[in-house]
């Protein structure tokens, strides 16, 4: 017997060390590990909202904010809001979603956010009002195209870009509800309201567009529903009538135009509220203050971080941009018989490649470089030609976090076909934005 349950120990712990399908386990634990996944884009569902919703309500509970309602808006609105936002939840769902997902992988996300200033409740009318001097102007930056440069507002400083945040310092003692209108110059079109209304929810101030308080007389044109007690109220909803009265009032707005109606609302008691509304060339529409955004989001290796870094793979249509603009600035002797290669930079629309062979160092194009190599054409050709036509408004930062551009581009040399990427941070904000490259990767 002693033999027997010998015999069969030995045989026990020979199959155990000689299992077939090691190897094969270990294959597959291997395909198991995170990997660097291509660039996924994608966007927001109905259900990711509610995931998100999940989180920000778990994130509620351990701020002990007693008022939720405004994390479960995740869902209810399927869109983020400034309190629960995006860069905060986006990348808990793709934790979940892309678990197999490591290191440098990317996805451009899309999904709704809501602003906040469409409709506002209990606005209140104005508070004060504040003509802005010579030293609020410089405040807010003596730089080329800031404010304080000529102690102005114009088109390349809105004064949307940079009076909100100046506000913070101008009113610190601002209470939630509170609205200032802000005199302001703006140069050179007269035809811009030199006044902005601008509310405080408490946290931050918005800047509310070409805003229009009604007056009795308003009600009364509107008959005898919002006239009798010179009110809107659920018998008399103002989307039933302020659409005909902006309509009769802006005949001569553009499509594109958004006016904001400050107006009084009787629901138990009389309160003020403010409402957008667009026009798209034929009749004004309530806005629902939902704006769609994309966004890139990072994997770490251990979690999804937001990154506003925007990265594009160079597309044959990029490439014939950089031709075509040889042709047109050089002339045709400049490209190839079929017009689809030019031999400055190297571009070649055919292949969607750089081919470092047809760079010409010599050209006064890189006349400012001592030595210049191909990659100093590729920089040229995408920093100083296609970036700023692609993303003309390009800003400096996005949400606090300074903004990158990552091109991705296929090289050819004698044969070898080698990607790299170049990534620019901006360092002079749009229109007419201007890149400086950071560093170039080969792939």
């Amino acid at each position: 017997m002693k033999k027997l349950l010998y015999i069969l120990m030995m045989f026990i712990i020979a199959f155990s060390a000689c299992d077939p399908n090691e190897e094969i386990y270990d294959e597959l634990d291997g395909l198991r590990e995170p990997y660097k996944a291509p660039l996924v884009n994608y966007t927001f569902t109905a259900d990711d909202y509610g995931e998100a919703e999940d989180f920000a309500l778990i994130d509620a509970v351990s701020k002990d904010d007693a008022d939720s309602s405004i994390a479960k808006l995740i869902g209810e609105m399927e869109a983020f809001n400034k309190t629960y936002m995006a860069e905060d939840y986006v990348g808990k769902v793709l934790n979940e979603m892309f678990p197999e997902y490591g290191t440098g992988s990317a996805a451009n996300v899309t999904y709704n956010y809501y602003m906040g200033i469409a409709h506002l409740d209990n606005v209140g009318s104005p508070d004060d009002a504040y003509t802005l001097l010579a030293a609020d102007y410089d405040a807010m930056g003596e730089e080329s195209g800031e404010p304080g440069q000529y102690n102005n507002f114009s088109s390349t400083a809105e004064p949307e870009d940079y009076l909100p945040e100046y506000m913070l310092t101008l009113y610190p003692d601002a209470e939630e509800g509170e609205m200032v209108i802000i005199t302001y110059a703006y140069y050179p079109d007269p035809g811009v309201d030199p006044e902005g209304y601008l509310y405080f929810d408490g946290t931050t101030w918005m800047m509310l567009s070409n805003v229009y308080e009604l007056v009795d007389a308003d009600y009364d044109d509107m008959g005898s529903g919002p006239g009798q007690y010179n009110n809107f109220s659920s018998s008399a909803e103002p989307e039933d009538y302020l659409p005909t009265w902006l309509r009769l009032n802006y005949a001569y707005d553009v499509a594109g135009t958004v006016r904001t109606i400050i107006y009084i609302y009787y629901d138990d008691g009389a309160v003020t509220r403010a409402q957008e509304y667009s026009y798209d060339g034929l009749s004004w529409t309530q806005n629902d203050g939902l704006s769609e955004l994309t966004n890139q989001f990072i994997n770490n290796g251990t979690e999804w971080l937001f990154d506003p870094t925007i990265t594009v793979e160079m597309s044959t249509s990029n490439y014939q941009f950089i031709v075509d603009y040889v042709s047109n600035k050089y002339g045709v002797e400049y490209l190839n018989s079929y017009l689809t290669a030019e031999f400055i930079y190297g571009t070649d629309a055919y292949y969607s490649e750089f081919d470092i062979n047809d760079f010409d160092p010599t050209h006064e194009e890189f006349s400012d470089i001592e030595d210049p190599t191909w990659e100093d054409g590729a920089e040229k050709a995408i920093g100083t030609l296609l970036l700023p036509d692609l993303f003309p408004e390009a800003t400096l930062q996005v949400n606090g976090v300074d903004m990158f551009y990552r091109v991705i581009f296929l090289t050819y040399d004698y044969g070898a076909e080698i990607y790299y990427s170049m990534k620019f941070s901006v360092t002079k904000a749009g229109p007419d934005p201007e890149f400086t490259l950071v560093e170039t990767t080969e792939l």
